[in-house]
């Protein structure tokens, strides 16, 4: 019998594989990266017990199978309750799409399946599992299938994660012009700047530059560099809102793939629905967090949320700026001036 296995989960998503849902988790262990799959899950909602019948007749205008269950638990009106269940993603979404033509209340449809998944197994990030290790290899990280897994109260020293804190720097109207690493682990640090221009012309510079020709160079140079490196997690400040959003934007604007993930798949954005102004990215096997939200989350409170503001505040050290309010221009005058101070610049915001 093979013995469980220890893991702190860094990332976990759903999806439809064959027409069947699918849940896929990321863990860091002990031996490194695990990436574990969860085959053919259903996914679920609820509805009144009462209205299961007409529900039946509106969903006979889908192809897809439904089973019901009814159920000993009550809504908070004490209405009986139903469950619904379904296969695939798509047909809990289509069934979605059909009530709401209709006047059928419907519980938890917003609950995505891996969360469920995760909550009624009362898993916050320490697991143990099991599961059969698939033959083919894979660089840096371990897959298994079939896998089963319950909490565990299982904590990595925090020195096991590796860590690369990203800080890009553009033009008002979004030109890239360089990307900023700063990363860590248990064995080594390493800081980069990856600069547009010409390397011939600045004999002196500092040796954490590395040069290149143009945007798209850039964001490839970037996606090689990271995908080297292979951190945990991600960190920076307004990094997913900001960094993330406009590096998607600009990959795109130059039909460039940001293949970002552990397995190398594309970095994936999501809207949040409530502002849409904000989003949320997904990067397989990594965590990303943003300085500004994890300081709020932990009840920090500053009158500004400014990194060079939060800085002096916690560190007494600011941004390698002299006019922080003129910031924009003072950048763009040092890309086409003087590299090396941004260079410095750019990477001192990743260090802060």
């Amino acid at each position: 019998m093979q013995q469980p296995e220890q893991g702190f989960l860094l990332g976990q998503h759903s999806f439809d594989l064959q027409q069947k849902a699918h849940i896929q988790l990321w863990a860091a262990t002990d031996t490194g990266p695990v990436l574990l799959n969860i085959n053919e899950q259903q996914s679920v909602f609820f509805i009144p017990t009462t209205d299961k019948a007409r529900l039946k007749k509106l969903l006979l205008r889908l192809p897809h199978r439904v089973s019901f269950k009814e159920l000993d638990m009550t809504s908070f009106a004490h209405e009986a309750m139903t469950a619904c269940y379904f296969d695939s993603l798509q047909a809990q979404f289509r069934a979605q799409q059909l009530i709401n033509e209709s006047d059928i209340n419907v519980y938890e449809a917003d609950i995505r399946l891996h969360e469920r998944y995760l909550m009624e197994r009362f898993i916050h990030a320490g697991i143990s599992f099991t599961g059969q290790l698939k033959a083919e290899s894979h660089k840096g990280y371990r897959e298994f299938d079939c896998v089963r897994i319950k909490a565990d109260d299982y904590q990595p020293d925090a020195q096991q994660f590796s860590s690369a804190s990203v800080d890009l720097e553009c033009s008002i109207d979004g030109e890239l012009y360089s990307i900023g690493i700063d990363f860590i682990n248990a064995t080594q640090h390493k800081q980069i700047v990856l600069m547009i221009g010409d390397g011939d012309r600045h004999a002196d510079a500092a040796d954490y530059i590395q040069w290149v020709s143009d945007e798209t160079s850039l964001i490839q140079a970037f996606c090689q560099l990271l995908l080297a490196l292979d951190p945990d997690i991600i960190i920076g400040w307004n990094v997913i809102n900001f960094d993330f959003k406009l590096l998607i934007k600009r990959a795109q604007l130059y039909g460039v793939s940001l293949n970002l993930g552990r397995d190398h798949s594309a970095i994936r954005w999501r809207i949040n629905r409530s502002d849409p102004h904000q989003g949320f990215v997904t990067i397989a096997g990594r965590v990303v967090i943003d300085g500004i939200d994890a300081l709020k989350q932990e009840t920090y409170n500053f009158p500004s949320f400014s990194l060079n503001h939060v800085a002096n505040a916690l560190l007494n050290k600011g941004k390698a700026i002299n006019h922080v309010d003129n910031r924009v221009d003072e950048i763009t005058h040092d890309f086409h001036h003087n590299k090396l101070k941004l260079a410095n610049y750019n990477l001192q915001d990743c260090v802060l």
